[in-house]
């Protein structure tokens, strides 16, 4: 019965063998080999085609020592090496690029969340009960909407982004205070937490 070390150490050569099998199994790898091929023994394929002498074909093959054409096919194996590894590079790249974006995007839908929620309990269901009460509450809310802006700041939001939170527009009033005033300061809190929460659903998973 093999160790867990063992298996792990048999696991990892296998897995390498893998590797290289689909690495050295690309079309691009066999079409360069059977060129390179080709092209060592040109003398003879045009032998056989029987083209050599009546076009007066002059093949450089022939004419180069077989240690010429170790150092050839070397040179052509430390080539193919290398685009492979440059080849897993470029996909370790991408990915390490797209786990950094997701994990961005993720921080960025939550702590709109968490700005969502915040406003849900300490500006919503407390809302100003008077007119003089408005002025104190406004100054929460430009608090709330302050640390919003530098979060999606931060997080790379788009100029179009930003603007959907900021810019409010024409807004429906709603019927949540029979103070006029408080009741469109609400309908504009109520507008852009439905904007926040688009945003954090956006990039959230």
């Amino acid at each position: 019965m093999t160790s867990p070390t063992e298996q792990a150490a048999h696991s990892g050569i296998a897995h390498r063998m893998a590797v290289w099998k689909e690495a050295f199994g690309k079309r691009w790898v066999g079409v360069t080999v059977l060129v390179f091929a080709l092209v060592s023994n040109a003398d003879t394929v045009l032998g056989w085609l029987g083209v050599q002498s009546r076009f007066g074909v002059v093949v450089l093959s022939a004419k180069l020592s077989p240690k010429t054409w170790i150092i050839l096919g070397l040179t052509l194996t430390i080539g193919v090496l290398l685009e492979s590894v440059y080849r897993v590079a470029v996909e370790r790249d991408t990915a390490r690029s797209q786990l950094k974006t997701e994990r961005r995007n993720q921080d960025l839908s939550d702590k709109m969340s968490d700005h969502h929620e915040h406003a849900v309990h300490e500006l919503l269901n407390k809302p100003p009960k008077t007119p003089a009460d408005l002025d104190a509450w406004k100054v929460r809310v430009k608090d709330w909407e302050d640390s919003v802006y530098k979060v999606m700041r931060s997080h790379g939001c788009s100029k179009q982004e930003k603007r959907h939170v900021q810019t409010l527009g024409l807004i429906n009033v709603m019927p949540l205070s029979s103070d006029p005033a408080i009741a469109h300061a609400l309908s504009m809190l109520v507008t852009r937490m439905g904007r926040i929460a688009d945003i954090a659903g956006k990039y959230g998973e």
